[in-house]
């Protein structure tokens, strides 16, 4: 949440009852100028029409003997965390702790 802190300190505290949105769709990203408020339910709006809204309606429970082949999808043919969590039923974040950290 580094991009709340970075708003706050650039532009002021954050209305009650708004989110601060990245304009840029990166979530990393903590350039105020790249930063805006609105509410949830835009956020969620903006989200889904670009496709970047991340959700997964199969919670389902992945083996550990999957995340070798999902490493190596990603690495060798390209495929993206989101495509993976489409594949394998799961949401994009556990991917992606999979992917990026030793989980």
């Amino acid at each position: 949440m580094v991009h709340v802190i970075s708003y706050a300190v650039h532009c002021g505290q954050p209305v009650s009852g708004l989110v601060v949105a990245h304009l840029c769709h990166n979530p990393a990203c903590c350039n105020p100028v790249h930063l805006q408020l609105m509410t949830q339910k835009e956020n969620v709006a903006q989200q889904l029409a670009r496709g970047t809204f991340c959700f997964s309606p199969r919670k389902r429970k992945l083996s550990r003997d999957a995340y070798p082949l999902i490493r190596m999808s990603h690495a060798y043919r390209n495929v993206n965390a989101l495509s993976l969590a489409e594949q394998y039923g799961v949401s994009k974040s556990l991917i992606e702790k999979i992917l990026y950290s030793n989980y």
